[in-house]
């Protein structure tokens, strides 16, 4: 598997806005290597309906309101897990309020969102970028496993293959649903490039770093003040962005190190280990498997910078 290609890639990206979340699509909405052709939410930084309220906000304030945004799954396939801090705040957004906006049309739920890009796809045409849990993909691999060669490339973040972000051995959102992860990433056969926390954790901005983005243009600031309410941080480096990683290690391949892998497990007990994954690296792989184990913040923030300066002012409803 090689970067974004020449050319524009066809996009579905499945998210729970969240910071970082809205980080990763403002960065989609400003680069025309991407056609964005659905954005579609689930249960995970928060629920499903303000995930998807947050994703609308998020395209429209960033100049992208036209990308239908379609909720999923309100819940985990099998088995919720207790409560998880906000760390998001109540929002969703840092406490930060996008301007509202009105309803265009019904929203078309995930499954049919999903249905509608691949159909008349060719094999391999569709990259899906998954940020949240994997309970739409899930969804929509066992209820129409024949669209699933229309996929080209599953870019996700998930995984640890050091330490977890929930638990100790866990990151949340395989966490949040195992079974879901585990029908996707070890039972699945989509080509995927895995984007887990020992890379993601690198995609980092310190305080200064956080003001030097509130800066770059006036839509930086109110992704400056979201971060300030991100109850996330990495000792020493500052707050992870870890979606934004996924969407620049699509855009330049050389902010990651990528190695290959013959396999992911996901422990889907329901003990202390529920939710970690064991990479496998040595073995022949059933379908291409890429591994971010590292990534370059340098190259990370250069890019950061370079395409959320092109961001206007997000726009009123």
């Amino acid at each position: 598997m090689s970067g974004v290609d020449a050319g524009t890639i066809p996009v579905v990206v499945d998210c729970d806005p969240g910071i970082d979340d809205a980080l990763a699509l403002a960065l989609l909405a400003v680069s025309p290597e991407f056609d964005l052709r659905a954005v579609t939410t689930v249960c995970g930084n928060v629920p499903v309906e303000l995930a998807t309220e947050n994703a609308r906000r998020a395209l429209h304030a960033f100049g992208r309101g036209e990308v239908p945004v379609c909720p999923g799954a309100a819940r985990p396939l099998v088995r919720a897990n207790p409560p998880y801090a906000q760390i998001h705040g109540v929002n969703g957004l840092g406490g930060v309020e996008l301007p509202a906006v009105a309803a265009a049309r019904p929203a078309e739920p995930a499954i049919a969102a999903f249905e509608r890009v691949l159909e008349p796809a060719a094999p391999g045409e569709i990259t899906v970028i998954a940020l949240a849990p994997l309970t739409n993909l899930a969804l929509l691999l066992a209820m129409r496993p024949d669209l699933a060669d229309r996929i080209g490339l599953l870019a996700t973040m998930s995984a640890t293959i050091d330490v977890g972000n929930v638990t100790p051995v866990a990151e949340f959102n395989v966490w949040a649903d195992p079974e879901a992860a585990y029908r996707v990433l070890s039972e699945g056969d989509l080509p995927t490039r895995l984007f887990p926390l020992a890379a993601t954790r690198r995609a980092a901005l310190d305080e200064s770093q956080r003001l030097e983005l509130a800066s770059w243009s006036p839509a930086g600031a109110s992704l400056a003040e979201m971060i300030l309410g991100y109850d996330d941080q990495v000792t020493g480096t500052g707050w992870p962005l870890h979606d934004a990683l996924v969407v620049t290690g699509l855009l330049e391949p050389e902010s990651v190190r990528l190695r290959t892998a013959a396999a992911v497990e996901v422990d889907t007990t329901t003990g202390p280990n529920r939710g970690a994954t064991t990479v496998t690296w040595a073995g022949e792989p059933p379908r291409p498997l890429e591994v971010a184990v590292d990534a370059d913040p340098e190259r990370f923030r250069r890019l950061l910078r370079e395409r959320i300066s092109r961001l206007a002012r997000p726009q009123p409803a």
